[in-house]
Protein backbone atom coordinates (compact mmCIF):
# COMPACT_ATOMS: atom_id res chain seq x y z
CA UNK A 1 0.00 0.00 0.00
CA UNK A 2 1.27 3.46 -0.86
CA UNK A 3 1.53 5.93 1.99
CA UNK A 4 2.11 9.44 0.64
CA UNK A 5 4.77 11.35 2.53
CA UNK A 6 5.76 15.01 2.49
CA UNK A 7 8.12 16.08 -0.24
CA UNK A 8 10.38 19.02 -0.73
CA UNK A 9 10.12 21.85 -3.22
CA UNK A 10 13.32 22.34 -5.15
CA UNK A 11 14.70 24.72 -7.72
CA UNK A 12 16.99 24.41 -10.64
CA UNK A 13 18.64 26.64 -13.16
CA UNK A 14 17.63 26.03 -16.75
CA UNK A 15 20.06 23.93 -18.73
CA UNK A 16 21.71 25.15 -21.90
CA UNK A 17 19.23 26.16 -24.61
CA UNK A 18 19.12 25.34 -28.30
CA UNK A 19 19.16 22.32 -30.56
CA UNK A 20 22.76 21.45 -29.82
CA UNK A 21 24.40 18.63 -27.92
CA UNK A 22 27.54 19.18 -25.92
CA UNK A 23 30.38 16.90 -26.92
CA UNK A 24 33.07 16.81 -24.27
CA UNK A 25 36.72 16.04 -24.64
CA UNK A 26 40.12 17.14 -23.35
CA UNK A 27 38.41 19.28 -20.74
CA UNK A 28 36.82 21.54 -23.37
CA UNK A 29 33.13 21.46 -24.21
CA UNK A 30 32.68 21.67 -27.99
CA UNK A 31 29.35 21.86 -29.76
CA UNK A 32 28.04 19.65 -32.51
CA UNK A 33 24.67 19.59 -34.17
CA UNK A 34 21.80 17.43 -33.12
CA UNK A 35 19.72 15.88 -35.86
CA UNK A 36 16.65 17.88 -34.94
CA UNK A 37 15.98 21.40 -36.11
CA UNK A 38 13.03 21.64 -33.75
CA UNK A 39 11.44 19.35 -31.20
CA UNK A 40 7.95 18.84 -29.89
CA UNK A 41 6.39 16.92 -27.06
CA UNK A 42 4.13 13.96 -27.74
CA UNK A 43 0.51 14.08 -26.75
CA UNK A 44 -0.93 12.20 -23.84
CA UNK A 45 -2.88 12.47 -20.63
CA UNK A 46 -0.54 14.53 -18.53
CA UNK A 47 -1.15 14.89 -14.83
CA UNK A 48 0.43 17.13 -12.23
CA UNK A 49 1.43 15.06 -9.24
CA UNK A 50 1.64 17.96 -6.83
CA UNK A 51 -2.13 18.27 -6.53
CA UNK A 52 -4.70 15.60 -5.81
CA UNK A 53 -7.28 14.75 -8.35
CA UNK A 54 20.08 10.19 -47.88
CA UNK A 55 22.51 7.54 -46.66
CA UNK A 56 21.69 4.76 -44.26
CA UNK A 57 22.21 7.09 -41.36
CA UNK A 58 19.94 9.75 -42.79
CA UNK A 59 21.13 13.25 -43.55
CA UNK A 60 21.94 15.59 -40.67
CA UNK A 61 19.76 18.69 -41.12
CA UNK A 62 21.11 22.19 -41.08
CA UNK A 63 20.64 24.52 -38.11
CA UNK A 64 21.20 28.19 -37.43
CA UNK A 65 22.52 29.66 -34.20
CA UNK A 66 24.85 32.44 -33.18
CA UNK A 67 28.31 32.62 -31.72
CA UNK A 68 31.48 30.63 -32.38
CA UNK A 69 33.13 27.96 -30.26
CA UNK A 70 36.82 27.20 -29.85
CA UNK A 71 36.90 25.14 -33.03
CA UNK A 72 35.19 27.77 -35.10
CA UNK A 73 31.82 26.06 -35.14
CA UNK A 74 28.75 28.21 -34.85
CA UNK A 75 27.09 27.76 -31.45
CA UNK A 76 24.67 29.25 -28.98
CA UNK A 77 26.35 31.37 -26.34
CA UNK A 78 23.58 32.01 -23.83
CA UNK A 79 24.99 32.52 -20.34
CA UNK A 80 23.52 30.15 -17.76
CA UNK A 81 23.65 32.94 -15.20
CA UNK A 82 21.02 34.81 -17.24
CA UNK A 83 18.61 31.89 -17.39
CA UNK A 84 15.60 31.66 -15.05
CA UNK A 85 15.45 29.68 -11.85
CA UNK A 86 12.19 27.92 -11.23
CA UNK A 87 10.44 25.16 -9.39
CA UNK A 88 10.61 21.65 -10.75
CA UNK A 89 6.90 21.09 -10.19
CA UNK A 90 4.24 21.12 -12.90
CA UNK A 91 4.99 23.59 -15.68
CA UNK A 92 1.36 24.42 -16.31
CA UNK A 93 1.49 26.31 -19.63
CA UNK A 94 4.68 24.60 -20.71
CA UNK A 95 6.81 27.77 -20.79
CA UNK A 96 9.39 26.37 -18.39
CA UNK A 97 8.51 28.89 -15.68
CA UNK A 98 6.13 27.04 -13.41
CA UNK A 99 5.04 28.75 -10.23
CA UNK A 100 6.98 28.13 -7.04
CA UNK A 101 5.84 25.27 -4.88
CA UNK A 102 5.94 25.08 -1.12
CA UNK A 103 6.34 21.33 -0.78
CA UNK A 104 4.36 18.27 -1.80
CA UNK A 105 2.18 16.57 0.75
CA UNK A 106 0.53 13.88 -1.37
CA UNK A 107 3.06 12.71 -3.96
CA UNK A 108 2.98 8.96 -4.48
CA UNK A 109 6.68 8.70 -5.34
CA UNK A 110 9.26 11.37 -4.49
CA UNK A 111 12.17 11.61 -6.93
CA UNK A 112 15.28 13.78 -6.61
CA UNK A 113 17.49 14.44 -9.64
CA UNK A 114 20.94 15.71 -8.69
CA UNK A 115 23.68 17.32 -10.78
CA UNK A 116 23.81 19.01 -14.16
CA UNK A 117 21.14 17.53 -16.44
CA UNK A 118 21.74 16.29 -19.97
CA UNK A 119 22.87 19.24 -22.08
CA UNK A 120 20.27 18.72 -24.80
CA UNK A 121 17.38 18.29 -22.39
CA UNK A 122 15.79 21.51 -23.58
CA UNK A 123 12.82 22.19 -25.80
CA UNK A 124 14.09 24.79 -28.30
CA UNK A 125 12.09 27.96 -27.96
CA UNK A 126 10.37 26.63 -24.86
CA UNK A 127 11.23 25.87 -21.27
CA UNK A 128 14.51 24.83 -19.78
CA UNK A 129 13.41 21.77 -17.81
CA UNK A 130 15.16 18.64 -18.95
CA UNK A 131 12.97 15.98 -20.51
CA UNK A 132 13.25 13.43 -17.76
CA UNK A 133 12.19 15.52 -14.77
CA UNK A 134 9.55 17.18 -16.90
CA UNK A 135 8.08 13.83 -17.92
CA UNK A 136 8.00 12.53 -14.34
CA UNK A 137 6.00 15.58 -13.28
CA UNK A 138 3.76 15.81 -16.32
CA UNK A 139 2.92 12.21 -17.12
CA UNK A 140 3.12 10.33 -13.82
CA UNK A 141 1.91 10.84 -10.27
CA UNK A 142 5.48 11.08 -9.00
CA UNK A 143 6.88 14.40 -7.81
CA UNK A 144 10.33 15.10 -9.25
CA UNK A 145 12.67 17.79 -7.97
CA UNK A 146 15.90 18.81 -9.65
CA UNK A 147 18.89 20.32 -7.81
CA UNK A 148 21.80 21.12 -10.17
CA UNK A 149 24.19 22.55 -7.62
CA UNK A 150 26.50 20.55 -5.32
CA UNK A 151 24.67 19.66 -2.14
CA UNK A 152 25.67 17.46 0.81
CA UNK A 153 24.01 14.06 1.22
CA UNK A 154 22.56 13.95 4.70
CA UNK A 155 20.12 11.51 6.25
CA UNK A 156 17.65 14.38 6.69
CA UNK A 157 17.80 15.32 3.01
CA UNK A 158 17.61 11.73 1.76
CA UNK A 159 14.64 10.94 4.01
CA UNK A 160 12.53 13.29 1.89
CA UNK A 161 12.86 11.09 -1.21
CA UNK A 162 12.13 7.56 -2.36
CA UNK A 163 14.41 7.68 -5.40
CA UNK A 164 17.58 9.68 -6.10
CA UNK A 165 18.92 9.99 -9.65
CA UNK A 166 22.59 10.94 -10.09
CA UNK A 167 23.24 12.94 -13.25
CA UNK A 168 26.45 14.92 -13.94
CA UNK A 169 28.23 15.20 -10.57
CA UNK A 170 31.45 16.69 -11.98
CA UNK A 171 31.21 19.76 -9.72
CA UNK A 172 30.33 17.80 -6.58
CA UNK A 173 32.83 16.94 -3.85
CA UNK A 174 31.68 13.59 -2.49
CA UNK A 175 32.92 12.87 1.03
CA UNK A 176 32.94 9.67 3.05
CA UNK A 177 30.12 11.14 5.11
CA UNK A 178 28.08 11.43 1.90
CA UNK A 179 28.81 7.81 1.00
CA UNK A 180 27.86 6.59 4.47
CA UNK A 181 24.58 8.53 4.44
CA UNK A 182 23.59 7.23 1.01
CA UNK A 183 24.55 3.65 1.89
CA UNK A 184 22.42 3.76 5.04
CA UNK A 185 19.51 5.29 3.12
CA UNK A 186 19.65 2.63 0.37
CA UNK A 187 19.93 -0.25 2.83
CA UNK A 188 16.89 1.14 4.59
CA UNK A 189 14.79 1.08 1.43
CA UNK A 190 15.92 3.97 -0.78
CA UNK A 191 16.64 3.62 -4.50
CA UNK A 192 19.76 5.10 -6.11
CA UNK A 193 19.88 5.52 -9.90
CA UNK A 194 22.86 6.77 -11.91
CA UNK A 195 23.59 7.75 -15.52
CA UNK A 196 26.95 8.36 -17.18
CA UNK A 197 28.37 9.52 -20.52
CA UNK A 198 27.98 13.24 -19.81
CA UNK A 199 31.61 14.24 -20.33
CA UNK A 200 34.12 12.96 -22.88
CA UNK A 201 36.85 13.33 -20.29
CA UNK A 202 34.80 11.46 -17.70
CA UNK A 203 34.70 14.39 -15.28
CA UNK A 204 31.54 13.07 -13.63
CA UNK A 205 32.77 9.49 -13.19
CA UNK A 206 35.00 9.83 -10.08
CA UNK A 207 32.26 11.49 -8.03
CA UNK A 208 29.56 9.07 -9.18
CA UNK A 209 31.79 6.06 -8.54
CA UNK A 210 32.74 7.32 -5.10
CA UNK A 211 29.11 7.71 -4.11
CA UNK A 212 28.31 4.27 -5.55
CA UNK A 213 31.30 2.56 -3.93
CA UNK A 214 29.23 0.87 -1.20
CA UNK A 215 27.21 -0.96 -3.88
CA UNK A 216 30.08 -2.69 -5.67
CA UNK A 217 28.96 -1.09 -8.95
CA UNK A 218 30.49 1.74 -10.94
CA UNK A 219 31.24 3.15 -14.38
CA UNK A 220 34.31 2.52 -16.52
CA UNK A 221 37.05 5.05 -15.75
CA UNK A 222 38.65 4.69 -19.17
CA UNK A 223 37.50 6.53 -22.28
CA UNK A 224 33.87 6.36 -23.38
CA UNK A 225 33.46 2.80 -24.60
CA UNK A 226 29.79 2.19 -25.49
CA UNK A 227 27.68 3.24 -28.49
CA UNK A 228 30.73 4.75 -30.17
CA UNK A 229 29.05 5.12 -33.56
CA UNK A 230 25.53 5.98 -34.65
CA UNK A 231 24.89 3.02 -36.89
CA UNK A 232 22.18 2.90 -39.54
CA UNK A 233 19.66 5.74 -39.39
CA UNK A 234 21.38 7.27 -36.37
CA UNK A 235 20.58 10.86 -37.36
CA UNK A 236 16.94 9.96 -37.82
CA UNK A 237 16.95 8.42 -34.33
CA UNK A 238 17.78 11.68 -32.59
CA UNK A 239 21.53 11.29 -33.16
CA UNK A 240 21.68 8.01 -31.28
CA UNK A 241 22.53 4.35 -31.73
CA UNK A 242 19.72 1.86 -31.29
CA UNK A 243 20.45 -0.34 -28.28
CA UNK A 244 18.37 -3.52 -28.15
CA UNK A 245 19.65 -6.52 -26.17
CA UNK A 246 17.41 -6.00 -23.12
CA UNK A 247 17.14 -8.97 -20.78
CA UNK A 248 13.50 -10.09 -21.13
CA UNK A 249 13.60 -11.76 -17.71
CA UNK A 250 14.08 -8.48 -15.85
CA UNK A 251 11.05 -6.28 -15.01
CA UNK A 252 12.83 -3.12 -16.21
CA UNK A 253 12.84 -4.64 -19.71
CA UNK A 254 9.06 -5.14 -19.84
CA UNK A 255 7.72 -3.86 -23.18
CA UNK A 256 11.06 -2.20 -23.97
CA UNK A 257 12.58 -3.28 -27.30
CA UNK A 258 15.21 -0.54 -27.63
CA UNK A 259 16.40 2.87 -26.44
CA UNK A 260 19.01 5.18 -27.89
CA UNK A 261 22.55 5.84 -26.67
CA UNK A 262 25.68 7.62 -27.83
CA UNK A 263 29.15 7.71 -26.27
CA UNK A 264 28.50 6.12 -22.90
CA UNK A 265 30.54 4.21 -20.32
CA UNK A 266 30.23 0.53 -19.52
CA UNK A 267 29.34 -0.66 -16.03
CA UNK A 268 31.68 -2.66 -13.82
CA UNK A 269 30.65 -4.87 -10.92
CA UNK A 270 28.20 -7.68 -10.43
CA UNK A 271 24.44 -7.38 -10.42
CA UNK A 272 21.38 -8.21 -12.50
CA UNK A 273 22.27 -7.38 -16.11
CA UNK A 274 19.35 -5.56 -17.72
CA UNK A 275 21.04 -4.52 -20.98
CA UNK A 276 24.24 -5.77 -22.60
CA UNK A 277 25.96 -5.26 -25.93
CA UNK A 278 29.10 -6.89 -27.33
CA UNK A 279 30.06 -8.27 -23.93
CA UNK A 280 29.65 -4.95 -22.13
CA UNK A 281 27.22 -4.28 -19.30
CA UNK A 282 25.09 -1.29 -20.23
CA UNK A 283 22.42 -1.47 -17.53
CA UNK A 284 22.80 -3.23 -14.19
CA UNK A 285 20.35 -3.52 -11.28
CA UNK A 286 21.15 -4.64 -7.75
CA UNK A 287 19.21 -5.15 -4.55
CA UNK A 288 21.04 -4.18 -1.37
CA UNK A 289 19.21 -5.19 1.79
CA UNK A 290 15.89 -3.30 1.58
CA UNK A 291 17.00 -0.88 -1.14
CA UNK A 292 17.94 -0.91 -4.80
CA UNK A 293 20.62 0.49 -7.11
CA UNK A 294 20.39 0.87 -10.90
CA UNK A 295 23.08 2.08 -13.30
CA UNK A 296 22.63 2.94 -16.98
CA UNK A 297 25.66 3.54 -19.17
CA UNK A 298 24.54 6.74 -20.92
CA UNK A 299 22.61 9.98 -20.48
CA UNK A 300 20.86 9.85 -23.88
CA UNK A 301 17.72 8.37 -22.30
CA UNK A 302 17.11 11.75 -20.66
CA UNK A 303 17.29 13.77 -23.90
CA UNK A 304 14.23 15.40 -25.48
CA UNK A 305 14.76 13.89 -28.97
CA UNK A 306 14.69 10.42 -27.46
CA UNK A 307 11.03 10.99 -26.58
CA UNK A 308 9.69 12.42 -29.81
CA UNK A 309 10.63 14.92 -32.46
CA UNK A 310 9.86 16.46 -35.81
CA UNK A 311 11.72 14.28 -38.26
CA UNK A 312 13.74 16.06 -40.92
CA UNK A 313 12.56 15.54 -44.49
CA UNK A 314 15.89 13.85 -45.25
CA UNK A 315 14.77 11.03 -42.98
CA UNK A 316 11.17 10.68 -44.11
CA UNK A 317 12.25 10.59 -47.76
CA UNK A 318 14.94 7.99 -47.09
CA UNK A 319 13.44 4.57 -47.80
CA UNK A 320 15.81 2.80 -45.41
CA UNK A 321 15.13 5.15 -42.49
CA UNK A 322 11.55 6.28 -43.15
CA UNK A 323 10.20 4.25 -40.22
CA UNK A 324 13.13 4.92 -37.90
CA UNK A 325 12.26 7.70 -35.45
CA UNK A 326 12.63 7.81 -31.67
CA UNK A 327 8.86 7.80 -31.27
CA UNK A 328 8.49 4.69 -33.47
CA UNK A 329 11.69 2.83 -32.59
CA UNK A 330 12.29 3.54 -28.89
CA UNK A 331 10.34 3.01 -25.69
CA UNK A 332 12.13 5.55 -23.48
CA UNK A 333 9.06 6.55 -21.49
CA UNK A 334 8.27 2.87 -20.84
CA UNK A 335 11.88 2.33 -19.79
CA UNK A 336 11.71 5.05 -17.14
CA UNK A 337 8.28 3.95 -15.95
CA UNK A 338 9.68 0.45 -15.45
CA UNK A 339 12.78 1.78 -13.71
CA UNK A 340 10.70 3.68 -11.16
CA UNK A 341 8.33 0.76 -10.62
CA UNK A 342 11.29 -1.56 -9.97
CA UNK A 343 13.08 1.01 -7.79
CA UNK A 344 10.23 1.46 -5.32
CA UNK A 345 8.04 -1.67 -5.46
CA UNK A 346 6.31 -0.78 -2.20
CA UNK A 347 4.91 2.40 -3.79
CA UNK A 348 2.10 0.54 -5.53
CA UNK A 349 0.21 3.77 -6.13
CA UNK A 350 2.80 4.93 -8.69
CA UNK A 351 1.28 5.07 -12.16
CA UNK A 352 1.08 7.00 -15.42
CA UNK A 353 -1.80 7.92 -17.69
CA UNK A 354 0.49 8.48 -20.69
CA UNK A 355 -0.88 6.45 -23.63
CA UNK A 356 2.54 5.11 -24.56
CA UNK A 357 2.86 3.25 -21.24
CA UNK A 358 2.05 -0.44 -21.10
CA UNK A 359 1.15 -1.37 -17.51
Amino acid sequence: MCVPRPGRAGRRIASRPGATEVARGSGVRHLRWLAWGSLIWGSGALVACATPAADSAGEAPSASTTGTDSEGDTASTTDEADLPIYSSGSLGDGDGLGGATSGVTDACLRVLSLGAPAASGVVPGGGGMDALVDWFNRATNAQATHIPDPTPFTSEMLAQYDVVLLQDLALFNITQEDVDAVAEWVKGGGALLALSGYDGDGAEVPMSNRLLSFSGLGFSVTAQDTALSLGDCGYCLGTSRKMAGFNPAHPISKDVAAVGSFLGRSIVGQGQVVLADEGQQLAVAKEIEQGRVFLFHDDWVSYVPQWTGQVDVACTSNVTCAQETPEQSYQVAQFWYNVLRWSAPEQTCFTSDAPEIMK
